[in-house]
């Protein structure tokens, strides 16, 4: 409880140091986890184990790390190889005690504090306690992962949350998301932000405003895929910005099938609504309304 009350005290940049060691660690871990099961011959095993010591030298007050680190470099003729996987493993969880290879977010600070404000909500069902709220919003506010647990705490409380939109708006993925989820409708501050991604950008005119999304479409015409569902879904008629990218399958040898067969897709679409594109040596007709 110490450390989880001493980050409600942290200044910006206490934040900030206090993400990177947690996200430089969650690296390390998992390049361990990896090195653990690898394969390869005992020589490569060993190589590639010194050069993790290298990249991530355990400093003298990591005593749990050390040990791992000795068990992984013993010799396995002293022992039977099962017995060794289970020290090992062991010796990996204690060193290593916040990591799980199975998806979960780095506890960083803001993990922390929106773990500890959703546990408040679900619990009484309100935001009675100020303090709390408020420590926990400072801490969200503040770290560098902030637009993703701004709209968490916004779509737990299924709410706008004005303060945190500027936060927000930092973030393609989470004004998208944010639009979509919180607000159901546009994010205009995060309109900006969302127009850099193809994806994003395309998702946001088809699934929250139901329209053309302009400030976007230069981003989407760079993606293929989201301008074929743009064209389709969006504008029911052609995407020319997006079209030198949907046909570029067809002149490039190393495209995937699933590209190329993107490009026949949208040569049937446009014969489907009435404005078929000619096939062409120098792709004469595409980007071009006829």
């Amino acid at each position: 409880m110490n450390n989880e009350k001493r980050i409600y005290e942290m200044t910006q940049s206490e934040l900030n140091d206090q993400y990177r060691n947690v996200i430089l660690k969650q690296q390390e871990a998992d390049q361990a986890y990896k090195l653990m099961g690898s394969g390869g011959d005992k020589k490569t095993k060993k190589s590639n184990w010194l050069n993790f010591e290298k990249a991530f030298p355990p400093m003298e007050m990591e005593v749990k790390k050390i040990e791992f680190l000795r068990l992984i470099n013993e010799d396995e003729a002293k022992m039977a190889p099962e017995t060794k996987y289970e020290r090992v493993a062991n010796a990996f969880s204690s060193a290593y005690p916040a990591y799980s290879p199975r998806g979960h977010l780095p506890i960083t600070p803001a993990k922390t504090a929106y773990e500890r404000y959703k546990t408040h909500y679900n619990t009484y069902s309100d935001l009675s306690d100020a303090t709390l709220i408020a420590e926990c919003e400072k801490v969200v506010l503040n770290s560098p992962d902030g637009p993703e647990y701004c709209f968490h705490i916004a779509h737990l409380t299924d709410e706008a949350w004005p303060e945190a939109e500027g936060r927000i708006a930092e973030s393609p993925w989470w004004s998208y998301m944010y639009a979509k989820m919180v607000l159901k409708g546009p994010f205009l501050d995060g309109e900006a932000t969302i127009a850099t991604s193809g994806q994003y950008a395309y998702r946001y005119a088809w699934f929250v405003i139901n329209g053309r999304f302009v400030q976007g479409e230069q981003a989407i015409s760079q993606d293929p895929r989201a301008s074929f569902f743009y064209a389709q879904r969006v504008i029911g008629g052609r995407f020319v910005l997006g079209e030198a990218a949907i046909f570029q399958a067809e002149t490039d040898s190393d495209a995937s099938a699933s590209a190329v067969s993107l490009a026949a897709e949208y040569r049937k679409w446009c014969i489907k609504i009435g404005t078929p594109i000619v096939y062409s040596s120098n792709t004469v007709n595409v980007g071009v309304l006829s």
